[in-house]
């Protein structure tokens, strides 16, 4: 083939079959370079967004806890009800603002927008092993910093009745079944995603992950709620169905926090509590048993709640390492994709993350 038969430099490279010793195809296009200033803008923007959302939580939750009697905030609905206020109404809200005008999503990565029942329990179990190993070393970093907080000073003591307040069970069930996953899911799914998916996935399922994790505002937390966030953004990623994340969410709590709730709301707490300040050996261990024998129902519940977890947490290991090639390809690249070696820069060292990551630390020392 020799370079007469192209008219023009317009047609260089078309259907160019034979052509090993034709240096025409040489003048290449220069390749795409992946937009790093909007990158930046946009992880930028939505990091500082969540500050200000964080800070007005924490300041309106000082405030009000200095202005209200403890007994009202005592109270399971009155505190649910002020959360919901200041979380979702005034401070969400206002933080919204400055990255509404931020593009939603227009790239070509593409999504399933199904998942069939059989795969939801495949990822709801393996879940269940986030929210285990989460959860082990979240309490190991709690304990640890605690510690080192009270260090020779009284550790600060939590009545079982405080913990498992009988009157909040239907208050539990109704915010942390329903309301939290919906709009928990808007905004760090919904909202978040949408704006940075463009950029991959992955960056979109870390980001979106570990800011999830931060916003709950302590280390009990923290690691398991980062991992599950992270599936979730795998999921909402892959869908690109909100209702997906919203009913995964809704499970995971009943499962992990609601069913425990239940469970307790049929134990005497007050007397369980008056039992842990008995002093003499003999006399606890005797009225111990007497509790365990009154509470039997609720002891074997528990008991069977605890051996399942563990059960599925197991088989949530297995299927996690049983699908990672299945994840693997899932997690789809832009095109161009972004530079390895600027992800953690552009995702988690702007101003605005850093100032989102010290306010939530500020919580992470009081809820100690």
């Amino acid at each position: 083939m020799n370079t007469n038969e192209f008219d023009n430099v317009e047609n260089y490279g078309d259907n160019c079959d034979n052509c090993d010793n034709c240096n025409v195809c040489e003048i290449q296009p220069e390749k795409e370079k992946f937009d790093i200033k909007t990158a930046k803008n946009a992880f930028g923007s939505i990091s500082f967004a969540l500050f200000i959302a964080v800070a007005l939580i924490f300041t309106a939750s000082f405030v009000l806890k200095k202005l209200i009697p403890h007994e009202l905030f005592a109270n399971a609905w009155i505190a649910y009800t002020l959360n919901f206020v200041i979380m979702y109404v005034i401070s969400f809200p206002l933080a919204y603002l400055f990255i509404k005008g931020l593009p939603k999503d227009n790239s070509d990565l593409q999504t399933e927008n199904k998942m069939n029942t059989r795969t939801f329990v495949r990822l709801f179990v393996s879940a269940a092993f986030l929210m285990y190993a989460g959860n082990i070393i979240g309490t190991v970093f709690t304990g640890f910093f605690t510690f080192f907080k009270y260090f020779l000073r009284e550790m600060p003591s939590q009545s079982f009745s405080d913990m498992f307040n009988r009157d909040a069970s239907i208050a539990t069930i109704l915010y942390v079944a329903v309301i939290a996953p919906i709009f928990e899911e808007i905004v760090f799914r919904k909202v978040i995603i949408d704006r940075i998916k463009r950029f991959g996935y992955m960056p979109a399922m870390i980001f979106s992950g570990v800011a999830f994790g931060f916003f709950h505002g302590n280390f009990s937390q923290f690691f398991y709620a980062t991992l599950l966030g992270m599936l979730l953004g795998y999921i909402y990623c892959r869908t690109g169905k909100i209702i997906h994340t919203i009913l995964m969410h809704s499970v995971i709590n009943i499962y992990g926090g609601v069913v425990p709730t239940l469970i307790f709301s049929f134990v005497d707490t007050e007397r369980l509590d008056a039992i842990q300040a008995i002093a003499d050996y003999d006399k606890y261990i005797e009225a111990i048993s007497e509790f365990a024998l009154d509470h039997i129902l609720p002891i074997i519940f528990y008991a069977l709640h605890a051996v399942t977890f563990f059960v599925l947490a197991v088989i949530g290991l297995i299927f996690l390492i049983k699908d990672r090639k299945r994840y693997k390809a899932g997690v789809l690249k832009a095109d161009p994709p972004m530079p390895g070696e600027k992800t953690f820069s552009l995702v988690f060292l702007s101003a605005g993350f850093i100032l989102f990551v010290c306010t939530t630390l500020v919580e992470f020392y009081y809820s100690l």
